[in-house]
């Protein structure tokens, strides 16, 4: 059931992870140590879940109100086992009883638990009454090392408080913070318990104990209709796919809470009601858990959100949400369908797909320049407000540059999927494909981050529902969604090549309409400010090469020779298999970065990056070089980083040998990675 690591092609890099044993079935990213417990329940599984069980043999819960006082409950007993015990335990099931007021509740736990300064030995005591119980409880409780341990079971007083005289509570004590086990009963009715053990192991080998915990236990809590924790899930919380207020119809307004009890056709509460009572809107139903089973107590009045009972036997009530408003019944519109006349062969599909590699080529730049345009920061500043916000605009404008590799890059494997060369090419000026005067009138150009550029960014990116329909092809959007229905709808194309393509081309689509959302943000953000307050003054727009001997003309022909870097480096990637080019990927984002070292010097010297298109005949065609002479990192160095020594020295004697340096590094990284893959 287990096997050796040492030849696992993923080398581990936390405690987990290098655990001795592969244990199968259970993959390191759902081993607890790994999982994500910054708040209850989780992603992966409910802490609390875990901890309830950390005595031997006695199950907990850790939350809880009590109904007439309305205030939280310390920890109540639900269980008691002595086959998971592995010892008789003096107490037994016949002890837990079946309401609040008559079932067993902790009252205090002696052992050691883990702070700040190091580890403690105390007691811990849970009264509810001061906000001791619920789930304050559950975090002292988690904090309880291994080792040994002590509790304090009894009952709950009618008025609240631990039901015991005084003569009991000092016996009880003095058996607690001893560590010995002491029962005491009155005409067989348990008066409290003080029973010590060690804290429960919940691993084992690395993973959780099967022997304390069933299929299912850990993850049973987590946010589902079926599930307990869904109506403790408010806004913005785990579940994301859980509405919290919704519309009764389209035209309604967005007010109804998504799990109210009271529902259906004539039952609704009145706009004006629910506007004047946002306690019926908004409360949570009282947490009313029963040890012996689930409360069947109603909501107090119309309004009030389904309890756990009506959410287990009656979750199917709840409607399908679509744009904020119920509907009984999800109908799905017709399939967009293009004319058979406007439906493009395979060839034409191809020459498309290379012309948009070019545009996403063209337009990654365009949105490189505008980012280097911001005069920004490059790491997170302090709290000053302009360099925040124009931190916050550069790294947004970058995002979508980056984006745009990775569409320059999925076009690229689109055409190798269909057999055909790479595409490295740039857009120059925007073609009328069709022959229509339907099409992006724009030529490529390096602009600053100006409201008209910006501007132009959202219209490119704008998604074709959105324009004029006479115009529906002015935009990226239009282009890739006539491809989509094409390779969808004609007969040019095979399934399995359907399924590729169709994939890749539908990502590119929805992230287009994320950078049109993120570029209207910014638009938002810079609305009323003074353009001189986010753009670098000395940044041009089109600009020419640096006379010779200016300060920055060395790096600006590092920077070329980095951008052309880059590229020659992506066709390496473009001209591997698909199972190579995720690795080969990762050496080409050192070229990348050795191109961001570059153009921000370059910026700092007075200049601005070029990003001059290189000559096809100065760029290292996948193809060839896998045919050359010479050992792969010899063919590396001398193709990619012979040409930059020269520069690169020139940097340094310039007085900027740490970014030549930082860049040497990057280009070492992406010689030593390529050269490894080869």
């Amino acid at each position: 059931m287990s096997e050796n690591l040492t030849n696992r092609k993923i080398l581990p890099r936390n405690l987990t992870a290098r655990a001795d044993k592969w244990v199968r079935g259970n993959p390191v990213t759902v081993r607890p140590e790994s999982g994500v417990d910054n708040c209850y329940p989780g992603l992966e599984f409910d802490q609390r879940n875990l901890d309830k069980r950390f005595f031997p043999g006695l199950e907990f819960e850790f939350h809880g109100i009590f109904p007439p006082l309305q205030i939280s409950i310390p920890p109540l007993l639900r269980s008691v086992s002595n086959e998971k015990a592995g010892r008789d335990l003096p107490i037994e099931q016949a002890d837990v009883g079946q309401s609040f007021d008559k079932t067993i509740y902790l009252w205090a736990v002696w052992g050691t638990f883990g702070t700040m300064t190091g580890p403690q030995r105390r007691v811990e005591r849970f009264s509810g009454l001061d906000g001791t119980g619920g789930l304050s409880a559950w975090r002292v409780v988690h904090d309880l090392e291994p080792g040994p341990i002590a509790l304090l079971l009894a009952r709950r007083a009618a008025e609240g408080g631990i039901d015991l005289d005084a003569a009991s509570t000092l016996e009880a004590e003095t058996a607690l913070q001893s560590g010995q086990d002491l029962v005491r009963r009155e005409n067989d009715r348990l008066v409290f318990a003080v029973l010590s053990g060690e804290r429960a192991e919940y691993l084992v080998d690395g993973v959780i104990n099967p022997d304390l915990y069933e299929v299912g236990d850990l993850s049973r809590s987590l946010c589902a209709p079926w599930q307990y924790d869904f109506t403790d899930c408010g806004c913005f919380y785990w579940a994301s796919n859980k509405p919290d207020l919704v519309a009764l119809n389209a035209e309604g307004p967005q007010l109804y809470n998504f799990q109210r009890a009271v529902r259906g056709p004539g039952q609704e509460r009145p706009v004006a009601e629910v506007l004047d009572d946002r306690t019926g809107l908004l409360t949570f139903a009282i947490r009313d858990f029963n040890p012996g089973g689930w409360s069947t107590r109603e909501p107090e009045f119309p309004g009030h959100v389904m309890n756990y009972q009506a959410l287990l036997n009656d979750w199917e009530v709840l409607n399908p949400v679509f744009d904020h408003a119920e509907s009984p019944r999800f109908t799905p519109e017709p399939a967009t369908k293009l004319p058979p006349a406007d439906v493009l062969p395979r060839a034409e599909v191809l020459r498309r797909l290379r012309y948009l590699a070019t545009v996403e080529h063209g337009l990654m730049v365009e949105y490189l320049y505008a980012h280097y345009s911001v005069d920004a920061p490059r790491t997170i500043p302090g709290t000053d407000l302009v360099p925040a916000r124009n931190f916050d605009i550069a790294r947004s404008v970058l995002s979508v540059a980056i984006d745009e590799m990775r569409h320059f890059r999925w076009v690229n494997e689109i055409l190798r999927e269909l057999g055909h060369s790479m595409e490295l090419g740039r857009v120059g000026m925007f073609e009328d494909l069709d022959g229509d005067a339907r099409f992006i009138s724009h030529d490529f150009a390096l602009k600053p981050l100006s409201a008209p550029q910006l501007d132009w960014f959202i219209d490119v990116e704008r998604p074709s529902d959105q324009v004029d329909p006479d115009k529906a092809g002015d935009t990226i959007d239009g282009l890739y969604t006539r491809l989509l229905l094409s390779i969808r709808q004609g007969t040019d194309f095979s399934e399995d090549e359907r399924a590729r393509l169709l994939h890749l081309i539908k990502l590119i689509i929805d992230e287009g309409f994320d950078h049109f959302t993120r570029f209207s943000n910014v638009r938002v953000a810079l609305a009323g400010i003074p353009a001189g307050s986010w753009l670098r003054a000395a940044m041009p727009e089109n600009p020419r090469p640096l006379a010779d001997g200016h300060p920055a003309k060395v790096a600006e022909i590092v920077a070329d020779r980095a951008y052309s870097t880059v590229l020659s480096a992506l066709g390496i990637v473009f001209s591997m298999s698909n199972s190579h080019a995720g690795d080969f990927l990762q050496a080409a984002r050192y070229a990348m970065y050795a191109l961001d070292d570059a153009a921000h010097e370059v910026i700092t010297l007075g200049g601005a990056p070029l990003f001059t298109l290189p000559e096809t005949g100065d760029l290292l065609a996948g193809p060839s070089f896998a045919t050359a002479s010479g050992t792969p990192e010899d063919r590396l160095r001398t193709s990619l980083v012979a040409p930059m020594e020269t520069v690169l020295d020139d940097l340094r004697s310039s007085g900027s040998g740490a970014v030549a340096d930082s860049m040497q590094k990057h280009y070492a990284r992406m010689i030593e990675e390529m050269a490894r893959l080869m």
